[in-house]
C-alpha cells in the first residue's frame, strides 16, 4: 500500500518514512527540500523496502 508523505525528507517525515518501510508500506515522498537536506533522501533509499520520491513545490497548482 502506498502512503503519501508531504515534507517526507524533513526530520519527522524521514523518521515516519523509515517506520512505514519497516511496517511494509511504500512511502511516496513529496518534498522540495526547502526545509530539509537532500542527503536524507540518499539515506532513505538505502532502507530495505520500496520508496517513491517526487520533487515538487506543494504550492504549485498542478502536480
Amino acid at each position: 500500500m502506498n502512503i503519501l508523505l508531504t515534507d517526507g525528507a524533513g526530520y519527522i517525515g524521514s523518521h515516519t518514512c523509515v517506520a512505514l518501510i519497516q511496517a511494509g508500506f511504500t512511502p511516496v515522498i513529496v518534498d522540495d527540500f526547502s526545509n530539509s537536506d537532500p542527503a536524507v533522501l540518499l539515506r532513505l533509499k538505502k532502507s530495505p523496502g520500496k520508496l517513491l520520491f517526487v520533487s515538487r513545490v506543494m504550492l504549485q497548482t498542478q502536480l
